[in-house]
C-alpha cells in the first residue's frame, strides 16, 4: 500500500520518544515519522533514520506553520497528524487507508487515557469520542466564537456504524490524502487565525470546499488531554480564544473563495444537533432553536463593510456612508475576475486595503496630491497625483494602463474637480471600465456628463447630503 507521512508537531513532549515507538510498532504498512521540534526539547529521543525525520527549530513558531512544514517534507500519498501524546491501534495505517476517498478527511474511534500507565483508560464512563460538532458561534459570552465539543448522543446513537460522517474532529489525529491537504485545503493558513483551531479550519474548508469529514470505527487512537503549567494554559486559553473568534467570523460570513456551500448549509446538514430543549446532560453547549435569526443577522453586514470597517474606512455604514452596500451588490460576483482596481484619494489607506483584500486577484492603485500618504505593499501600489491636471491624470492612466476595471473618484469632493476628473479620465479608459464618483453632494454633475451612462446611487434617507455615488459606463 502507499506510504503514510505521520507529522508530529511536538513543543517539549515527555511522551514524544513513548508515541514515536507506539507508531512504528503498531503500523503495519510503509510509513515515515516527521517530528517537528517546535522550539528546544529536554527529553531524550530515538536517534533520526531515513523513516524518522526531525526538523528542529530553536523557536517556537507555531502548530500550523509546524504542520505546514512537515508536509512538505512529505514523501507519502498519505498524511496523519498525530499529537505527541497518542497511541494507536494494530494497523491504523492501512485501516484508514482502505476507507479514505481522495476528498476525504478522515478520524479514527478516540479513547482516553492515563498519563500512569499507557493503555486504554476504560475504567472513565464515556471514555470513547466518535462524534464531534461545531457549537454554536453567536450564543456565547465571548462574542461571535465557536469551539469543538463531543457529541455524546450521536456517538451513543451511531455506535456500530463503521465509518460515518462527523460534523467536526478533536484535533489531535486527522488523516487525510496529502494531494488534498496542498491542492484543495491549501495547506493552513499561518496568516488569519492565530495560533489554534486548525481542526475548526480543516473541517470548514472540507465541508464547504465539497469534500467529507469521517469517523472510521475501524481502528482507534487514545489521547491523553494535557494541561500545562497555571500561567502556561492561561497564555494558552487566551490565544485559543482569539484563534476561534477568528475563525468563526470568517467563515460565518463566507469569506473563504474555495466554498462552495455557505455556513448555514453545514447546520442544515447535521441538525439536529444539541439544543437548548434537547441535549446530553453532559453538554455544556447547546444551539438556540431559532439559530438561523442569528445568522441572518449577522449576514446583513456584508464582508465589504466589514473589511471597511476592519481598516477604518468611512465608507461603511458603522463608520458614516453606505457605499460599501452599493458596491458589494455591484461587485459580489465578480471577486475573482476584477484585475485592476484605481482610486484617487490614498488618505490612510484605508479604502485600498479594503479593496485588495476584496478582490484577491487584483492590483489595487492610489493616487493622492499629498506624497506624504504614499505607500507601497502587496497588492497596493500608490501614485502622486493632482487630479486638477490633465498632465497628470494621463501620466497616472499611462503607469497603470488602460485595461483599468474600476476606478474611483474620491478626491477632492468639489463637483468641478469631479467633473473635470471624469472627463480627462473616461476617455483613456477602456470600454468596460466603471467609473464611480463618491460624495456627490450635487446632483447637477449628472447633466454635465451626459455623453455617458450615468446611474446616482443613494439611501433612501441620507444622513449626510453627500452620501451618494455616481456610476459612470460608457453609452
Amino acid at each position: 500500500m502507499p506510504k503514510v507521512s505521520i507529522i508530529i508537531p511536538s513543543k517539549d513532549d515527555r511522551f514524544l520518544a513513548r508515541t514515536i515507538k507506539n507508531i512504528q510498532t503498531q503500523a503495519t504498512g510503509d510509513i515515515e515519522i516527521i517530528v517537528v521540534l517546535d522550539g528546544p526539547t529536554s527529553h531524550p529521543l530515538p536517534k533520526p533514520t531515513k523513516k524518522l525525520i526531525y526538523i528542529t527549530k530553536k523557536n517556537s513558531e507555531g502548530l500550523r506553520k509546524a504542520i505546514n512544514d512537515a508536509a512538505n517534507k512529505a514523501r507519502g500519498e498519505y498524511l496523519l497528524r498525530t499529537d505527541a501524546h497518542c497511541m494507536f491501534g494494530k494497523g491504523y495505517d492501512e485501516i484508514l487507508q482502505k476507507d479514505c476517498k481522495d476528498n476525504w478527511v478522515v478520524i479514527p474511534r478516540r479513547y482516553g487515557m492515563s498519563s500512569r500507565t499507557p493503555d486504554l483508560w476504560k475504567r472513565q464512563m464515556g471514555a470513547i469520542y466518535d462524534y464531534y460538532y461545531l457549537t454554536c458561534p453567536w450564543t456565547d459570552k465571548l462574542g461571535v466564537h465557536f469551539n469543538t465539543q463531543r457529541w455524546l448522543e450521536r456517538t451513543k446513537k451511531n455506535y456500530d456504524i463503521p465509518v460515518d460522517e462527523t460534523m467536526s474532529i478533536h484535533g489531535s489525529v486527522w488523516f487525510m490524502p496529502k494531494k488534498y491537504f496542498f491542492q484543495s485545503l491549501e495547506r493552513l493558513d499561518t496568516e488569519n487565525f492565530g495560533k489554534w483551531g486548525e481542526n475548526e479550519e480543516i473541517i470548514l474548508k472540507t465541508w464547504l470546499g465539497g469534500g467529507s469529514v469521517m469517523v472510521n470505527k475501524k481502528t482507534w487512537y487514545a489521547h491523553l488531554q494535557m494541561r500545562a503549567d497555571r500561567n502556561t494554559q492561561a497564555q494558552k486559553d487566551f490565544e485559543a480564544v482569539d484563534s476561534h473568534k477568528k475563525i468563526a467570523e470568517y467563515w460565518t460570513t463566507n469569506r473563504w473563495e474555495g466554498q462552495i456551500h455557505e455556513f448555514d448549509w453545514l447546520i442544515d446538514k447535521f441538525w439536529p444537533l444539541p439544543t437548548t430543549n434537547k441535549h446530553d446532560v453532559k453538554d455544556e453547549y447547546w444551539w438556540p432553536e431559532n439559530w438561523r435569526d442569528y445568522y441572518e443577522k449577522q449576514n446583513q453586514v456584508n464582508l465589504l463593510s466589514e473589511l471597511a470597517f476592519k481598516y477604518r474606512s468611512d465608507k461603511c455604514p458603522q463608520i458614516k456612508h453606505h457605499f460599501t452596500e452599493f458596491y458589494y451588490e455591484l461587485f459580489k460576483d465578480k471577486k475573482l475576475t476584477i484585475k485592476k482596481v484605481v482610486e484617487i484619494g490614498v488618505q490612510t489607506g484605508a479604502s485600498l486595503r479594503m479593496w485588495r483584500d476584496f478582490f484577491p486577484k487584483a492590483t489595487i492603485f492610489g493616487a493622492d496630491i499629498n506624497k506624504d500618504c504614499l505607500f507601497e505593499e502587496d497588492g497596493i501600489k500608490t501614485f502622486l497625483c493632482d487630479q486638477t491636471k490633465a498632465a497628470d491624470l494621463k501620466k497616472l492612466i499611462k503607469k497603470i494602463g488602460k485595461d483599468i476595471d474600476i476606478f474611483i473618484e474620491d478626491g477632492s469632493h468639489n463637483p468641478d474637480v469631479q467633473v473635470f476628473t471624469c472627463l480627462t479620465v473616461m476617455p483613456l479608459l477602456s470600454k468596460k471600465a466603471l467609473y464611480v464618483i463618491e460624495d456627490v453632494g450635487h446632483k447637477e454633475i449628472a447633466a454635465k456628463l451626459s455623453m455617458y451612462n450615468c446611474e446616482f446611487k443613494r439611501k433612501s434617507k441620507m444622513t449626510y447630503v453627500d452620501d451618494r455615488l455616481l456610476l459612470v459606463r460608457n453609452v
